[in-house]
């Protein structure tokens, strides 16, 4: 703790810990957070079964306050258990951390870092009037309300600055990172993968994520190397009947293998014996799997739209997420040219060297610090003692 200074308590809305992007992000963060003395009282809000296994998973049974929220993102009954806690004085802390701009409608609370890792919701035309009309009234409240936003790239940066100009002044960029176990050999050898060789997705089950452009990449490479396959791991079932319609079409629906949800010793082992990391994304805030793959020794083939030419570099080939033959092409370069295909290797190890979690996450806390040494956080006007009477 610095000299002279008292600690400051957090809020900080774990709702997300289980989740893929997001939940990387929290998980990472908690892990420092939870070990620094300038915030000895932090209250983890979300499902408790959750964060009690990621407590002993991550860091031990280092003790943090657990407040039961049962609702997940974009539930309107979520937004009723807000003005609950509101009213039993249960929100009342120096700052506040959302990870998600879900927020509470009326705002964050006053002193609150807000992160906000893409706006997917109003660049793509897959989700619901109804959640995008939501999400967008939460957003303006969160970028109103919030002391800092967090952003994980320039990309994201540059969008929310467009669509929030007044609010440029408050957004701070993090980048993510990766930890140095996607860099170490995994404990089964690749080699012992039964389902090589294979192209490699990684990502939850949503339509952006384009792996029906994936599978005709598998069609177009399967004309010379029919043994080859997909494997997709991420969770959720949103777009599988795409997939699966689209292998069928094109032929190779016994090629295509969908794991689901893997744990990270699992997806470690599969990047490192992957042909490649196919990643054809229509959007991305920033791109996690991009690093964890090149850290784990696995050549990347991206698309070249939002932020993933920021993370990739020049230690992938980037092509248009539309263009499978693009895809396929850079993908059959590896195979015909292995200096090409060990340069990539090379290359991504490095770059992925310099994203780390541990400075991601260090610079989160500082930010957090900084917010809550601003003032503390009250509860009026921020959720009125009208609006929690009329909850309570």
């Amino acid at each position: 703790m610095e000299q002279g200074t008292e600690g400051r308590s957090l809020l900080v809305d774990a709702r997300g810990i289980a989740q893929s992007g997001i939940g990387r992000w929290l998980r990472e963060v908690l892990k420092r957070l939870v070990e620094d003395p300038r915030f000895p009282r932090v209250t983890l809000l979300g499902r408790p079964g959750e964060i009690r296994e990621f407590e002993e998973e991550a860091w031990g049974r280092r003790r943090v306050r657990v407040l039961s929220f049962p609702h997940h993102f974009y539930a309107p009954a979520g937004q009723a258990h807000w003005l609950f806690l509101a009213a039993r004085g249960a929100l009342r802390h120096d700052a506040a951390f959302f990870p998600h701009y879900d927020v509470p409608l009326p705002g964050p609370p006053p002193c609150s870092v807000v992160m906000v890792h893409d706006l997917a919701h109003f660049s793509l035309p897959y989700f619901p009037r109804w959640k995008v009309a939501l999400a967008g009234t939460i957003l303006d409240r969160a970028v109103q309300r919030a002391t800092r936003i967090l952003v994980p790239s320039r990309t994201t940066e540059a969008a929310v600055s467009a669509r929030f100009p007044q609010a440029a002044s408050r957004i701070r960029t993090i980048v993510g990172g990766v930890g140095p176990e996607w860099a170490l050999p995994p404990v089964v050898p690749p080699s012992t993968e039964p389902l090589r060789p294979y192209l490699l997705c990684v990502g939850n089950r949503k339509p952006h994520k384009n792996f029906a452009t994936a599978v005709e990449v598998l069609a177009r490479l399967r004309r010379t190397r029919p043994e080859l396959r997909l494997v997709i791991a991420g969770r959720g079932n949103e777009d599988v009947d795409q997939v699966r319609e689209r292998a069928r079409a094109c032929g190779v629906d016994e090629a295509v293998v969908e794991l689901g949800g893997v744990p990270d010793e699992r997806l470690r082992a599969l990047y490192a014996g992957a042909e490649c990391l196919l990643f054809p994304s229509l959007y991305e805030g920033w791109g996690l799997p991009v690093l964890e793959a090149m850290a784990a020794g696995a050549p990347v083939v991206a698309s070249n739209r939002a932020s993933l030419p920021e993370a990739v570099g020049d230690a992938g080939v980037l092509a248009d997420p539309a263009d499978a033959g693009a895809m396929a092409a850079a993908v059959e370069r590896m195979w015909h040219e292995p200096a090409f295909r060990e340069e990539l290797v090379r290359r991504g190890r490095a770059r992925a060297a310099r994203f780390r979690w541990d400075d991601a996450a260090a610079a989160t806390v500082d930010l957090l610090w900084e917010v809550a040494n601003a003032g503390r956080c009250v509860p009026e006007p921020w959720i009125s003692a009208k609006a929690t009477a009329a909850h309570g």
